[in-house]
Formats: structure tokens, sequence, C-alpha cells
């Protein structure tokens, strides 16, 4: 089988939306697919000072704009191009596949599949913004992508029962697991005979889209803190400079670490391995890839009970907590259940139980299995 598939940056590369293309094209080639990689990212220097003006003009006519350029109908257009090079390039190929499902192949006869987190109409929605004429030609037009697709493969099950709503008649699938996006090759059970021995670490990982989420628990272990001395707290993705408060004594900010530096990428695994908890509460997404990897190195988590995760692992979960109420006291008050639980290892191996099954090899032969299948019915 020959696919070509198409990502948003260079799928070659560690970095590049959260490591999902990299280890994708990495599962696919393993199952014996030949993979022809396309970076869909054309911006020029150029063109990226065309950008930033252009995004600057709208979100001053708009607040609260996500009509970026690269949703404008001048870089779908310098996409298209490229899409249209490749698809006579690999002219044999099976099937192209999107990471993205902001862009699609209308030139050539090779089936198209989607794989996606969410519509841009859901993250109008998330964010709880109006949309601007643009926006909502915008909707339309990835809405037309979907319904036109071969198989849409959306990550999330909130994500696939919102598409049936919006999409009707396309072919939507969800395929009951998500993925783990590791590239250490754990071994649970030589880490499990480690978890007695962990320090009082909690552990956040998330961008400046989560520091609401930091906030709230920097003032959670203040609290915590005092009569817990030995507590420490580790924050990946944010420095001390994007809280406006100085950081109390035991906090300890990585900055980004980036997996494909190996260094940072030793630096983020020890953490994962030398942590007590996982903790991300900023409410509505609290980073659902960092948070199923902290479990899969059974870490109990301490999240916001956002849709995506409930819909994924239930109202209640027996490897941690959800952090119910946007406020430090009772963030502070669940930190400590897990911490000090008796069912603390429990927990542990309920975490990873969870998730052990969510590896890139075992998604990628039931993708193939499904898209095969859909070729055949169609």
């Amino acid at each position: 089988m020959e696919i070509n598939v198409f990502s948003y940056g260079d799928s070659n590369d560690l970095n590049t939306w959260s490591n999902v293309p990299f280890l994708f094209t990495r599962a696919l080639e393993r199952a014996g697919v030949k993979v022809n990689r396309v970076n869909l990212n054309v911006n020029t220097p150029a063109l990226r000072k065309i950008a930033t003006i252009y995004d600057a003009v709208r979100w001053k006519l708009h607040k609260g704009n996500e009509y970026t350029f690269l949703r404008s109908r001048v870089y779908t257009w310098l996409v298209d191009r490229r899409i249209r090079q490749t698809v006579k390039r690999h002219a044999g190929s099976d099937f192209n596949l999107f990471l993205t499902a902001s862009w699609t192949d209308r030139h050539s006869g090779i089936p198209n599949v989607h794989f996606f987190d969410w519509t841009f109409r859901m993250l109008k929605e998330r964010y709880n913004q109006k949309c601007s004429r643009a926006e909502r030609r915008y909707i339309r037009y990835e809405e037309r992508i979907i319904a036109d697709a071969h198989t849409v493969l959306p990550m999330f099950p909130v994500t696939y029962e919102r598409l049936l709503a919006d999409c009707p008649g396309a072919n939507i699938h969800y395929l009951n697991r998500n993925m783990v996006n590791d590239v250490e090759d754990l071994d649970f059970q030589s880490l499990r005979r480690t978890i007695g021995s962990r320090p009082d670490n909690i552990l956040f990982i998330g961008d400046r889209k989560y520091l609401e989420g930091a906030r709230m628990l920097v003032k959670a272990f203040a609290a915590l803190r005092r009569d817990m001395p030995g507590l420490g707290l580790h924050i990946v993705g944010l420095d001390a400079g994007d809280f406006a408060d100085p950081l109390p004594e035991g906090v300890v900010c990585h900055g980004r670490l980036s997996k494909g530096d190996d260094t940072q990428r030793k630096e983020y695994y020890r953490l994962l391995r030398e942590s007590r908890v996982f903790c991300n509460p900023t409410p509505l997404w609290g980073g659902y890839s960092s948070t199923v990897e902290a479990m899969y190195y059974g870490l109990p988590i301490v999240v916001s009970p956002y849709a995506d995760f409930v819909k994924e692992f239930g109202e209640d979960i027996d490897f941690g907590e959800y952090a119910r109420d946007s406020d430090p006291r009772s963030l502070a008050a669940s930190l400590r259940r897990v911490i000090t639980s008796a069912d603390y290892t429990r927990m542990c191996d309920n975490a990873h139980a969870h998730v052990a099954d969510y590896t890139w090899d075992a998604y990628v032969k039931c993708f193939l299995e499904c898209i095969c299948r859909d070729e055949v019915t169609r």
C-alpha cells in the first residue's frame, strides 16, 4: 500500500503537532505502508510578514478572530498547488491521508482520508466566540471537505458525535481508541518497581493555552506546601516569566522540552518517571495528549472533567480525581488525597491499564482495516 500523508509541518520532525505526524507515519511504515510525506507549510519569510500584518488587521476588525492567514483563500490556493503537484507525482498512491480538516485533494481520483482532533466550528464554540462572515464561510468550506471525504477519522469521541450532527451523510468513524505519543518504548513492569520511591512531585505539562490552569495549580501548591514542605511542582511548557507574580519556593519551570532534542527528551521522561501525580486543571480542555502519556507512565491524574476525557474514561475514575471546581482550595484537597492515598499503587496500575493498548501500532492496524473496508464497500 502507498499513502500520501499531508501534514502542516514536517512529519519527520517530532515537534510537529504534538508528535502526531511523526509517530503516525512511522507506525504506517512499520505496518508495511510506503509513505510519501508532504509538508503543507508553504510559508516563506515574505509570507510570514504578510501573515503577521493580515492577522493583526483581522484581530483589530474582529475581536476573537481565529480566521488567520493560514485559513485565508490565498494560503489555501498555495497549499492546493502543492497538493496538485504531489498527487500528480504519486498518481499510483492508494490513499491521501490529511492530518487536518483544512485542506483536501480535489484533483485526482485518489481517496481522501482525514484525521484530526476537532473542527473550526468546534474551536469557535469552545472559545464561546461569535463568527465573522469569513469564519462562517470557512466553517462551510471545512464541512464540505468532511462531507466529500472517503473516510473521516476524528481523534475524540465527542468530535465524532458532533460531526455526525454537523455533517450528516459523511463517512465518519471513531475507532474506539486513542494514542499515547510515547517515544521511549516504555517497559512498565520495570518502571513499576520504582513507583514506591517516587518523590512528592506534581507534574504539569502545557503551553500558554493552559496558563489559567497553571496559575490555579500554583496557588493550590502554595497551600499544600505549608504542611508538605518536601512537595515540588514541575511545570513543563511555561517559563517563570509567564506568571504575573513570583513563584513560590519549590516550583521549577522547565520551559518547552522538545522530544526531538536528546537532552530535553531525557529530562521530559525523567519528570514523568519521577513525579507522583500529573495535574492540569485548565477548564474546557486539559491537554489530552500529555495526560494520557502521563497515565501510560503510571501517573495518577487530577484534571478538569472536560467532555472528551469524560467520554473516553467515564464520570468516575479510579486513577485519580477530577478537579470539578475551578478553585485552588478544592484542587489542593484533590491533590492531597491522591498523593497520600493508601491505594496509590493501585491508582498507578489503573492509570497505565486504561491506556496500555493506546499504542500507535494498534491504532494504525485499526486505521488500515477501516479505510480498506470502506474502499471495498463504497
